[in-house]
């Protein structure tokens, strides 16, 4: 009897080794300032520098989950920690038997370092009545078998689009951003608009053939009276006709384009609606921006309504095949649902309502509800709200579960369970850690195949990872000022931490522009294999021999079967306390479809090594490994 052994990497974070068989309980619950915004034609450098109306958008990943406030973040301009040493452990094979021809031998070495519905609360206005409101549909083209991976993308970034850093790990689609507050910032007849920054991006992003999710927000002073929420100085019209230039802008007919006329798919309407002014403001210790993170309609379901059904209808009329996304919300961090920890200031019947008060308003109209995708975040602290009592349905794949069966129907009224729906922020942070949690990068690029993995499972048809480049800097002696959450290391943030002593960022060096981390090597392996990939089932605890061990099966786009495999203690990455877990799966013709006695098998950052035999004994840790079942 021969054993083929085939290096695999893990990572050198602790692990407890766990038995085929062995089931382990789960464990429980664990800025923008406000600047004039440029009114003359700038090279993109010289605009962006100069406003920080431009800084990065942050989002409620940035919320300590287990601690209080944090102030404002020094962001960068928009112009244009050190790697775990990895560990070995190997992948066995069983022998051919006497009288068989013997699989293939090789050796290689591989370097890689929900809780229950509250009663629902209406909003002032009373109950609606059912109208026999048209069957919604989607008017824009779903997402397809390929539009997965996605990244945000902000004008800091610029440079990283057009060096193909994005691209060139696997994503298609990117979640850009349009300010109507820097396009239009006075109000003037005619409208006087500067593009430069919009179209800058957009434009590069569509000359390397990435598909663009275009996310309008941030009111102009003169058009309402905050940056977040209801158009209330001046009529919703003067909002339409701001859509209707942006989408015709954009709309690549080769009629009033940018330059180039690039083409944006999807038209994405305020980020984080659902957040509350009113509740932030009386309870600072949130620690969130009194404004939100560009939206706060969450009080003002019925004014979010009206916005959508706007937005809808002066997208539909210059582009009809354009797509319109419900602002995607947080859904997390409620004020007024104690089933869920941490509190925060959004509000956790905020879709419901507005549908509530669209399908009383509009229901009759062709169009309705007037959003072709659906759209939340996802952010692993919180990932205790949605496992279930059993933590068979991890993180994003409850989180969507819960949406779609507390949020998207209304008995008697509506069922729009069915409607797409994507997921615009995702993300883990690489660095500091802190009391509560170990972050690195070796635990961030590990939950790329994780959460890509499981949106599959969850039916989305596009994850869109936050950031593409890291941002934040702030007081060097608070870590939450530092979160790195970008696939790429930043020359900006590298600066910053290094003249903090001690550096907040220990180990973060930048040798390269745009130097990629270990997550960006993980997003291009997991788009490799997952990319053009249809999601199967997820396997069993029978075929996986462990409670511990998550497997997802998908299928090629040459119909070859292919498993993504890790361990999951339950809770979130890098909690202090939570023990990593490793444990051994069997692969084989009972799990793998069409099992040829031969096998790919793949690391979490894309190393590879083919592997043969009657079963193969894969080694799993919290890393993903991708599986394929070779001719």
């Amino acid at each position: 009897m021969r054993t083929l052994q085939a290096v695999v990497a893990a990572p050198t974070l602790g692990v407890l080794v766990v038995g085929i068989g062995l089931g382990l309980a789960w464990a429980a619950g664990a800025g923008r300032a406000e600047h004039p915004v440029p009114d003359v034609a700038a090279a993109p450098a010289q605009v962006c520098a100069r406003h920080s109306l431009y800084a990065p958008l942050a989002s409620t990943r940035l919320r300590v989950p287990y601690a209080t406030a944090r102030p404002g973040q020094a962001l960068p301009p928009c112009a244009p920690t050190a790697p775990a040493t990895p560990q070995a452990t190997a992948v066995t094979a069983t022998a051919a038997t006497p009288g068989t021809d013997p699989a293939p031998t090789a050796t290689a070495d591989m370097t890689t370092g929900t809780p229950g519905q509250p009663p629902f609360t209406e909003t002032p206005g009373g109950p609606p009545t059912a109208t026999g409101s048209p069957p919604a549909t989607a008017t824009s083209v779903p997402p397809q078998a390929g539009d997965l991976f996605g990244v945000q993308v902000f004008e800091a970034d610029l440079e990283a689009i057009r060096h193909g850093r994005l691209d060139g790990a696997g994503a298609s689609w990117v979640r850009a951003r349009v300010l109507w507050a820097a396009v239009e910032p006075r109000d003037t007849d005619p409208p006087t608009r500067n593009w430069t920054m919009s179209d800058a991006v957009v434009g590069a992003a569509a000359q390397r053939g990435l598909k663009i999710v275009l996310n309008v927000y941030h009111n102009p002073d003169w058009a309402a009276s905050t940056v977040c929420g209801p158009v209330d100085r001046v009529p919703l019209e003067r909002f339409e006709a701001f859509v209707r230039d942006v989408v015709e802008r954009y709309d690549g007919d080769g009629v009033n384009d940018a330059p180039g006329s690039p083409r944006v798919d999807h038209y994405e309407f305020y980020n984080e609606p659902d957040f509350d002014r009113e509740a932030r403001a009386a309870h600072p210790e949130f620690g969130d921006p009194v404004d939100g993170y560009g939206g706060c309609f969450g009080p003002q379901a019925g004014a979010y309504a009206d916005v959508l059904r706007t937005a809808h209808r002066a997208t539909k009329s210059v582009d009809p095949s354009a797509g319109v996304v419900f602002g995607a919300v947080a859904y997390d961090r409620f004020y007024d649902n104690d089933a869920f920890t941490p509190r925060g200031p959004f509000r956790y019947g905020f879709v419901r309502d507005v549908l509530l008060r669209s399908h009383e308003r509009y229901g009759h109209e062709p169009g309705w509800p007037f959003f072709d995708w659906m759209a939340f975040h996802n952010y692993n602290d919180f990932r205790n709200n949605w496992d279930g009592a059993d933590g068979r349905a991890p993180e994003i794949i409850g989180k969507a579960a819960h949406l779609r069966s507390n949020q998207l129907v209304a008995p008697g009224l509506f069922d729009l369970s069915a409607m797409p729906l994507v997921n615009t922020e995702v993300g883990l942070a690489s660095g500091p850690s802190d009391a509560w949690t170990e972050r690195s990068e070796t635990y961030q690029a590990a939950y790329v195949g994780q959460v890509f993995s499981r949106a599959m499972a969850a039916g989305l048809g596009l994850a869109v990872w936050y950031t593409a480049q890291d941002y934040a800097s702030g007081a060097c002696d608070n870590p939450y000022d530092w979160l790195a959450v970008g696939l790429l290391r930043s020359t900006w943030v590298a600066e910053r931490a290094a003249a903090c002593t001690p550096s907040p960022l220990p180990g973060y060096e930048v040798t390269e522009p745009h130097q990629p981390k270990l997550a960006h090597r993980a997003f291009a392996a997991a788009a490799a294999v997952l990319g053009a990939a249809t999601y199967d089932r997820r396997l069993t605890v029978a075929e996986t021999g462990a409670f511990v061990i998550e497997a997802h099966r998908v299928t090629l786009a040459d119909g070859r079967a292919a498993l993504v495999a890790f361990t999951d203690h339950g809770d979130r990455l890098g909690r202090r306390g939570a023990i990593n877990v490793a444990a051994d799966l069997t692969v084989g013709p009972v799990n793998l479809p069409g099992w040829t006695g031969r096998a790919r098998v793949t690391s979490y950052l894309g190393e590879a090594v083919a592997v043969g035999g009657p079963t193969v004994t894969v080694p799993l840790t919290f890393a993903p490994t991708y599986i394929e079942v070779l001719p």
